[in-house]
């Protein structure tokens, strides 16, 4: 789970790619995007059963957020 200040948007390039952010699931396919308040908590995975890829741009407001958004 990630919470930062900011905005994210998230663009499906390939696959299905699920976004939870508070609570509420959204189910990216290639094409669709999703824009949130990035203080709300967050996360997402892969639900298909092939690749999945997207683009991820995210204002940080100066916060080093890159780490907390990659596995450990």
């Amino acid at each position: 789970e990630v919470r930062h200040v900011g905005h994210e948007l998230a663009y499906c390039l390939q696959g299905c790619v699920e976004y939870d952010v508070a609570g509420a699931v959204y189910r990216l396919k290639p094409g669709d995007a999703l824009l949130f308040e990035a203080s709300l908590s967050h996360h997402w995975h892969n639900r298909g059963d092939g690749p999945a890829s997207f683009v991820l741009v995210f204002e940080a407001k100066g916060e080093n957020i890159v780490r907390r958004h990659l596995p450990a």
